[in-house]
Parts: C-alpha cells; structure tokens; sequence
C-alpha cells in the first residue's frame, strides 16, 4: 500500500475519531449486571463520553500525544490504539457480531463498509439504549471546491453551504402544489371512474379541478326555465309538479342520458346517481358500518352539523346514536305532546287576535309562525330554556343556512371553504357565535344538575355522552355538546317548521282534503281537549302527513359513501364513492307510485305505505337504512298535534300573492314564504 494510498485510507476515520456524530452512548440496565468488577444494579443509566475517549487531549495513554495525525489507522484500529474498543463512534447494529455491541446505531453495518470502520461498544445484553446528542458545526460548513473543468473550459469555483438548497424550495413549491392537485383532483378520481367505467357505468366527462361543475351550471341555466314550463304547462297541479326540473335540472337530464345509474363529479368527489329501484333496496338494507355519511359533509358542512350524529361513522356515529336515539322513543315522545299543544295554542291565540283586529279575517305567512312554534318546542322539550332565550341560536343557525347554500355549488373544490370571501367570512363568524351560545346552555345544565327536571333530559343525555368523547379521535366534549345540539336544533326546528309549511299550503290548495282532515279531527276529539291518547285515531290527517312528506321531503337526497370496496349486486363500488340516491325522484316514479305519482292524494297511504307504492323502500323522507332519522317520532307527533288544534279553529285557503317557488337553502323550502287567508270557526 503506498503512502498517498495510505493516508487517504487512514483520514476518513480520523475525522469521526476527532468529531463523533453523537457526544455519548447511554445504556440502562434493565437487570443487576457486572461490568468488570463493579455490580451495576437494574435501573442504573450508564454514559460514555465519546469525544473524551477519542481524543489524545485527554486520553493520551489511548491514542498518543498526535492529536490530529492521518496516518495512525494505516495499520487499522488496533494500530491506532492500546484498548481498540476505545474506538466507537459507530456502535454496531447487528446482533451477534463478535466485535459489536447489542444496541449499535441504525445502519452501522453498512457505514463501516464503505468508510471501512469497526465501531465497538462492548456492553452486556441486558441493556437497552437511551438516546444521544450529535456534534454539529455551529456555524455550517462552507467550503470552497475546486472543479476540474474540461479542457478549453475555464476554471470555476462552487460555493456549497446548506442555505444554497433552501434558495431552490420556492421555485420547487409550485411544482409540488401542481403534483398535488393532479393526484387529488385527477390521478385518484380517475382511477376511481376507470374501475366504474370498466363496469359499464357511464357519465359526462369531468374536467380538471372542477369536475361536472361548468357543465352544472350551463343546464341549469339552459333547462331549468323550460323544465319548469313542461312540468306545469303538462299538469292541472302546479303545486304538486316536480321542482326537481328547475333545482336540479342537470341531474334529471343526465338520467335520461345515461339512465337509472350513473357517474358524476364535483371536483374531487366522485358521485354515483342511483335511481335504479333495485340498488336503492340493496343500499337501503345495508347494516354495515362500512357505508357511512360522506366525509365531505363533515368538512363542506362543518360550521352547521360539526361532527354530531348527522356527518360522523363508526363508532363515534354509534355512540351518539346510542345517546341520543332513546331519548326520542315514542314512549317519551308521547310525554313532550302537552308542551306541544301549550306552544300550539300559544300561537294560534296570536292568529285569531289578529284575525280579530282585521275583521273576521286575515292574510298570515305562516312561516315564521312555524319556526317559532318548532323552535320553542325544542327549547322547552330538549334545552330547558324558553323560545325567547333561544332565539338567538335559532335566528343564527338559520343565517348560517342561507349562506353555506350560497356555497353549494363548490361543495368538492379543493381550499374553497378556507378562501376569506364574504360568504365564508360569514359563516365562520355565525360559528364561532352559535358555539358560544350553546356551550353557555350547556354549563348552565351540568352547573345546576338540580334544575334539570324530564324536559331537559335529552340535553343531559349529551353532556353525559360527551364525557366520554375523548376515546374517540379528534373529539372532544365541547365538540360532541356543540355538534349534536346544532344538529338537534336543525332537524327538530327547521326541516319541521318546512314540512308544516308545505303542508299548510297543500291543504289550502286542496280544500276537500282540508274538510276531511277537519272532520276526523272532530269526530275523534268530540268536542274536548285534545289528549295525547287521541293522536293514534287521526288516520286521515296522518295520511295527509305523509303525502306531504312524499311531494316534498325535507332533504332532497340520501347520500351514503363506500368506506370500503363494497359490492352492490352484481356492480364493485370502490372505496370514496359518494352514492346519492334521490328522495324526490324516489317519491315521485309513475313506476312505483302509478301515473298521478305528481299528484297531491293521501288517499293513497290508506293501506300504510306498502299499499301506497310497489316497493315500500322507495318511500323515505326521513332516510334510509341504519341511519334512518332517530328524531322521526316526535316529528310526526308534533305535526299531529299542530293540525289537530289547527283544523277545528281556522278555515284557510292560499293567497293571491303566494308563489310557488320551491328553493334548495340544504332543506326544500318555500322561496317566498307560505301566506294564507284564514277565518276563525268558532
């Protein structure tokens, strides 16, 4: 071996001899041991400074009085040295090396290979490593390396120093954010589509970032006015015709293009429409956990349904169902019917006071009316607190409403709910300030457990619930109280207050049903106070309840996503399709319901449900499946005992400035209210 050859051998493990990549190695023993002659008991932290075994300043009797000499590993480690193992700055990994110790530092075996070093720490094997500190240059490392240019090139000299490499990150971020957004918006949906595709599942052809969106937005606007005309033009009904034409025009036309089933997409959700009878039985029946609520929900929709019962899975979703549902069992529903009836009278008093005041009659928009006497319902049955303290939290939840519906047609775009618009703005203000109010009630309950009598118990219930939040990922109390009641307050107070309102206008554009409907109610009651035992016996204005609930479903669609490949009959649903079923379209097939499936006839609920259509399943207002509405009891009771003390009081017809125009703001609701000409009866 020649000299140069020699030196350049011995230099790459000088440098780490003077300059060990970690100052110490520590081992615990993890039993009594001995090391030499000393009884080390269990527990004890042994440390061995590396840097003051290497070099010769302090261990001269190791190493020698050179220092900083290349050339002493020309004859290798145990020429360097007296005691070799005094040489450790690479403590072996690999177990049973005779020259290694149990614990050596990851991927020891291959740094010895190339820097040609044997790092020995010798230490029983009932010991187990602490961790350590590396040895850095404080200030970097610049240096100055010459380059060996071809020749005729001129002599160049390279600055290398780490800021160097943070200068190339900016131009490099763009580049990552594009690859980003191509994964998420294109590579992962495509992949999704093509196992679709392969099945013969067809649908229009997405674009880039948007998905369907564009071509959303031109139907819309091309099909919605004259859909609208078709429909009411070829119907003596306009108030029963199918507004899906002019709210969801790109949905009905795609159906006819590609049929009962098809594929859609919103940026990067990618939607199955399903109106196939069949799939809609198989989705309906499914069990399993795996076929859940969309995550977008959770995420698009957060600031109104947090993670509450509506938007979670699993076992958090089971959880709060498990809270929540046995609070609204028909046997404690029928206990909540006198607070009903005490918010009922309240109102209608308010009604013929002002009937009084105008002479005989008077024109009402029974909107507000309607969400107030819901509202208050769900203060004194579930919150404890009167409508007017509630308020606040109903006026804001419902401002909260109109502007994620502004938001809808963005739902899937990647970011846009965190761009400072004025509607996002907007909603994150409504949020902060529900939260707040909702979490003062909440403390008011478990401070003064005393005050809570039956009334309160569903509130109770979900502050109990939440204590054990904290098992369950990302959730804590504070998030599980404020969630559920948001999703409370929105499927007890709102959805309920539109279906009266849809149904108050029906029977005012039906008269003879409302004459039916009238007579049973006084047949039944007979002159007395209505009592709860009596709801059972109003057969005909349960019927007009759910016909309501069939022309005009509170929620447009059910919605499910595959959590995991899943199988559908005999097509393969991959995991993160989003399946959309269409309640509307569902409620209103001339397959299932026969031709005058658009027409306002409760009669058609005489035989319960599976006499009113073909298949019972396609009929769901209140949902489908496991997750069908837990609060689906008390919705039918109080609608009950609305009409029951409503029908023998007012006589009521729509008034000439009514105007069917039903809108989408996440419930179908009455764009410009609901006015009525009422009279008193007696």
């Amino acid at each position: 071996m020649s000299a140069a050859t020699a030196h350049h051998d011995g230099d790459p493990r000088n440098s780490p001899r003077l300059y060990p990549p970690a100052s110490m190695m520590m081992r615990q023993a993890l039993a009594d041991i001995t090391i030499g002659g000393l009884d080390v008991p269990r527990g004890t932290i042994i440390q061995v400074r590396w840097p003051g075994r290497h070099c010769a300043g302090t261990d001269k009797d190791a190493w020698g009085p050179d220092a900083g000499e290349d050339r002493r590993f020309d004859n290798g480690v145990a020429g360097a040295c007296k005691p070799a193992h005094v040489y450790m700055h690479l403590h072996r990994a690999e177990h049973g090396d005779g020259d290694g110790g149990a614990q050596g530092g990851a991927g020891t075996g291959t740094a010895a290979k190339q820097v040609r070093l044997l790092a020995v720490a010798r230490l029983p094997a009932r010991t187990r490593g602490l961790g350590w500190l590396t040895i850095e240059p404080g200030f970097g490392m610049p240096l100055v390396v010459p380059s060996f240019p071809a020749p005729g090139l001129a002599h160049t000299e390279t600055l290398m120093e780490p800021g160097r490499w943070l200068r190339l990150l900016p131009p490099l971020l763009p580049c990552v954010l594009l690859l980003y957004l191509y994964t998420i918006l294109w590579l992962r949906p495509e992949r999704l589509r093509q196992r679709l595709r392969r099945q013969g599942v067809k649908g229009p052809r997405p674009s880039f970032l948007f998905g369907n969106i564009p071509e959303m937005r031109r139907i819309q606007q091309q099909l919605a006015e004259s859909d609208q005309e078709q429909e009411q033009g070829a119907r003596d009904d306009r108030f029963s015709s199918n507004y899906m034409a002019t709210l969801f025009p790109y949905f009905l036309h795609w159906n006819r293009v590609y049929g009962s089933v098809y594929l859609y997409s919103r940026g990067s959700i990618q939607g199955l429409f399903v109106t196939d009878p069949d799939m809609v039985k198989e989705l309906t029946s499914r069990k399993s956990l795996d076929l859940g609520v969309p995550h977008y929900m959770q995420k698009e929709f957060g600031a109104l349904l947090g993670t509450g019962i509506f938007t979670s899975n699993g076992d958090r979703w089971a959880h709060q169902r498990k809270v929540i549902a046995p609070e609204l069992y028909m046997d404690k529903v029928k206990g909540m019917a006198n607070l009903m009836m005490e918010s009922a009278n309240e109102m209608f008093v308010s009604w013929e006071n002002k009937i009084d005041k105008e002479g005989g009659s008077a024109e009402i928009v029974v909107d507000e009316f309607l969400r107030n006497f819901s509202a208050d319902i769900i203060s004194r049955v579930t919150f404890g607190s009167s409508f007017s303290e509630g308020k606040q939290i109903f006026n804001k939840i419902r401002q909260l409403q109109v502007a994620l519906a502004k938001q809808n047609m963005l739902v899937g775009v990647p970011g846009s709910r965190y761009l400072p618009t004025k509607s996002n703005r907007e909603i994150w203000r409504l949020d902060t300030s529900i939260n707040s109010l909702i979490l003062n009630i909440a403390k008011r309950c478990e401070q003064n457990p005393e005050t809570s009598a039956t009334n309160t118990d569903l509130l109770h219930s979900i502050v109990e619930g939440a204590k054990q939040a904290g098992s369950f990922s990302s959730c804590t109390p504070e998030d599980f109280i404020v969630s559920n009641c948001k999703s409370i307050y929105l499927a007890g107070h709102d959805t309920l207050a539109i279906t009266a309102s849809w149904c108050l206008m029906l029977l005012a554009s039906h008269p003879e049903w409302q004459s039916r409907a009238r007579a049973e109610v006084q047949d039944v009651c007979q002159g007395k106070p209505l009592e709860t035992d009596m709801l059972r016996n109003l057969k005909t204005v349960t019927m007009v309840i759910q016909e309501t609930l069939r022309l005009y479903p509170p929620t447009p669609f059910v919605t499910r996503e595959a959590l995991n490949d899943m199988n559908f009959g005999s097509l393969s649903i991959p995991r993160g399709t989003n399946i959309r079923v269409p309640i509307t379209m569902a409620h209103r097939d001339p397959a299932v319901w026969g031709p005058d499936a658009d027409r306002f006839d409760p009669g058609r609920f005489a035989g319960g449900i599976a006499g009113a259509c073909k298949q019972s399943h396609m009929y769901m207002p209140f949902g489908a499946g496991a997750r069908t509405c837990v609060g689906q009891n008390m919705a039918m009771v109080e609608l009950k005992v609305m009409l029951a003390l409503l029908l023998p009081r007012f006589e009521f017809e729509l008034s000439p400035n009514y105007v069917h125009s039903p809108a989408f703001k996440f419930t179908i609701e009455p764009r410009n209210g609901v006015p009525l000409a009422l009279k008193k009866l007696c």
